[in-house]
Parts: structure tokens; sequence; C-alpha cells
């Protein structure tokens, strides 16, 4: 091979070399433009996400709105008390009430006695012109029976039967083991107002 044949090779060769050269600097700077160009797009995508997944202020005061209004009416049908709080507390007494069949031995036990205190007296009214003596008395806060007309027949009846009814009623709801003292504190409460609302005092 000639010298000039040579030459010729080795500046091919040389050529190759730069060609192979500038490849892989145009990949290498390529590949590094899409990586840029990959975290710029996730970025954008994570903010449309977040974006979406953001509920609008008008969402949210709209919910906040509906849910208050729909309390508010709740509420004047309940006094302002919270049904689901209502709920908690007789569902709490009334299922540990049903795992109690010693506590539910003495209530009926207690029934028992009072119908037959109850009719002792109505018997006492009958044979002595509708005048006795009360089986039981009221509390003394409790002013609502202290009237004359109370102690004759059949009002004497009446409110003996309503002072027996109520004093069973707060024995059911107090002292039954595992309700917590604010359940059957609510409870309490809320059955001797129910049994206030009916009682006759507020009609005669």
């Amino acid at each position: 091979m000639t010298t000039s044949e040579q030459n010729s090779l080795t500046g091919v060769d040389s050529m190759r070399s730069n060609v192979v050269a500038l490849k892989q600097s145009d990949g290498g700077y390529d590949s590094g433009d899409a990586s840029l160009s990959a975290r710029r797009y996730r970025s954008a995508s994570n903010r449309r996400r977040r974006d979406l997944e953001q509920d609008s202020y008008a969402a949210t005061a709209l919910g906040d709105v509906i849910d208050r209004s729909l309390h508010a009416t709740l509420a004047r049908f309940t006094l302002g008390l919270s049904p689901a709080a209502l709920g908690g507390a007789y569902l709490d007494w009334a299922t540990h009430l049903a795992a109690s069949p010693g506590k539910q031995a003495q209530l009926f036990g207690k029934a028992a006695r009072k119908i037959i205190r109850l009719a002792h007296h109505a018997r006492q009214c009958a044979l002595q012109g509708g005048m006795s003596d009360p089986c039981i008395e009221p509390l003394p806060q409790d002013r609502r029976f202290v009237g004359e007309a109370w102690r004759r027949w059949p009002y004497n009846f009446i409110y003996q039967s309503f002072l027996l009814n109520q004093q069973w009623w707060h024995n059911a709801t107090t002292s039954v083991r595992g309700v917590t003292k604010q359940h059957e504190n609510v409870v309490e409460f809320v059955s001797r107002q129910i049994l206030d609302m009916v009682t006759q005092s507020r009609y005669l």
C-alpha cells in the first residue's frame, strides 16, 4: 500500500471518529432534554390533578348551607337536641338492659308491686267516698299536685298513677350496668321530660 493510500485511510478513520463523537454528543443532549420535558410534563399533570381534586369554594359553601339548613329544621322538631346523640344514648341503655335479666326481673317486680299499691288506693277511695291517703308522695320540689282538688276522686287516682309510673321509669333508666354515666343522664332526663309533657296537671 502506498503512502498516499495510507494517508487517505487515516483521514477516513478520523472523519468516522469525528462523526461518532458528534452523534454521541447529540444523543447526550437529546436524552437530557427529554428528561427535562418529562419532568415538566409530570409537574403540570400533578398540578392539574390537584386542581381537579380540590373542591371549589362555591361547592364547599353550598354543601355547608344545605347541611346547616337541614340541621336547623331538625332542631325545630327535636327542641335543639341531636337525634344522633339521643339515638346513641337510648341504644346504649336498651342494649345493656336487654342483656341484664336481673335488672329486668327487678323492674318486673317493682311494676307488680306498684300496680297492687294503686289498686289498693283505688279500693280505699271507693270505700271512703273518694278520699284516701296517697300511696306515694310527690318529690318536695314537685308543686304540680298541691291543689286540694287533687285529693278528691278521680283526680287523686290520676296523679297517684302518674307518680308511680314516673318512679318506675326512673328505676328503669338508672343503675343499668354497662351504660355510661353520660348516656344514663340523657335517657333519664329525656324520659322524665316526656312524662312531664303528658302529665294530666298540664291539662286540668
